[in-house]
């Protein structure tokens, strides 16, 4: 009797309930994922190129008088850019003219012994061989008068050849030829470079793996091009696409791209190497979250989700492409849902969490 006691004492003792404990609560970052329009692009390496580029040489010979631009500045089409001395040219043209009115006074002359002599023939009063020869004469005539024509437009030409123009709105160069300097056609010297930079081309590399996305994307809407001109990503000019090549590089797998951008404010300058955008599309409603509140698991890409009672749902996500430390959520989570930040480690499904900040 005495054992069945102690036996009854010690179930009593057993079933009496232990304090539960607790289960830890984790401080995280968090932050609302978000609903942006964001660009679907491509990032290269684009190089400005002019749009013309002319090397300005002279067609005659001749000593440089005078340039009437500065080098460096903004020259307009048919703006004088330089002037030969055009004396020895003159003198050739004056020449030519006599030359033109000799030979006319010629033909004139011959044609009035032809008008003459011809009835005498007719009339055997003059010998038909020297007859014969008049005509001849007024032949050579004629044509001497249309050497001295051609003659004169020659020397026309050579005399506005003196006055060299510019032959597109762009901005200068540097100047090869000082103003005194023999000129010699034959030498094929440049005088100055024309740049044509408004509009203007930026032209890049793009691997063959996108090309049929590009071809996809031209075929659905216009193709924007960016390009951003300093460090701070703030300053950022927009053109779009021009051109594509007829034919990848088998050497290095890719394709040349070219844009075309207004550049009224001469931003881009021809020679420049700067960071292009090849704007595929504009993903409307994107989901974007901080690209840190991504982990990456042996199952895929997850995001830790704070629910309403503060606890954690640990959920898988297809993610799409990064931009500017965010990153496009394409599947898993909605626009308003609050994702971990900082504090992911001992995270797990279920687990309780206090906001220790909020951005």
């Amino acid at each position: 009797m005495r054992w069945v006691c102690i036996l009854l004492v010690l179930c009593s003792c057993a079933k009496k309930p232990t304090k539960q404990q607790s289960l830890p609560v984790y401080p995280v970052s968090v932050i609302k994922a978000v609903k942006e329009d964001v660009p679907i692009y491509s990032s290269v390496i684009g190089h400005v190129d002019p749009i013309t580029t002319i090397n300005v040489q002279s067609r005659i010979e001749g000593s440089l008088l005078k340039a009437y631009f500065k080098e460096g500045q903004i020259v307009k089409k048919d703006e004088l850019l330089f002037t030969i001395d055009p004396r020895p040219y003159e003198a050739d043209l004056q020449k030519a003219k006599a030359g033109y009115e000799q030979a006319l006074a010629e033909l004139r002359l011959s044609e009035d012994k032809v008008k003459r002599f011809t009835p005498l023939v007719e009339d055997e009063y003059y010998s038909q061989n020297d007859f014969d020869t008049l005509v001849q004469n007024n032949e050579a005539n004629k044509a001497q008068l249309k050497e001295t024509k051609a003659d004169i437009e020659s020397a026309t030409l050579n005399l506005d050849y003196c006055y060299i123009y510019c032959p597109v709105d762009g901005v200068a160069g540097f100047s090869q030829i000082d103003p005194g300097n023999m000129i010699f056609p034959n030498n094929n010297s440049t005088l100055v470079t024309i740049n044509q930079i408004e509009p203007i081309y930026v032209r890049f590399f793009l691997p063959e793996n996108q090309l049929q996305k590009l071809f996809y994307y031209r075929s659905q809407n216009p193709i924007n091009i960016e390009v951003t001109l300093d460090d701070t990503q703030d300053t950022k000019v927009y053109g779009e696409l021009d051109m594509i090549d007829n034919q990848v590089d088998t050497s290095t797998g890719m394709i040349t791209v070219r844009g075309i951008f207004e550049n009224k404010d001469h931003r881009l300058w021809p020679g420049e190497f700067v960071p292009t955008r090849l704007i595929f599309k504009v993903e409307k409603d994107a989901i974007i979250i901080p690209y840190q509140a991504v982990q990456s698991t042996p199952k895929g890409h997850v995001v830790y989700v704070v629910k309403d009672d503060n606890t954690i749902e640990m959920r898988k996500v297809v993610i799409g492409q990064r931009e500017n430390g965010n990153i496009i959520i394409q599947q898993g989570l909605k626009g308003d849902e609050t994702v971990v930040t900082e504090g992911q480690l001992n995270l797990s499904n279920g687990s309780k969490v206090t906001i220790a900040k909020q951005s």
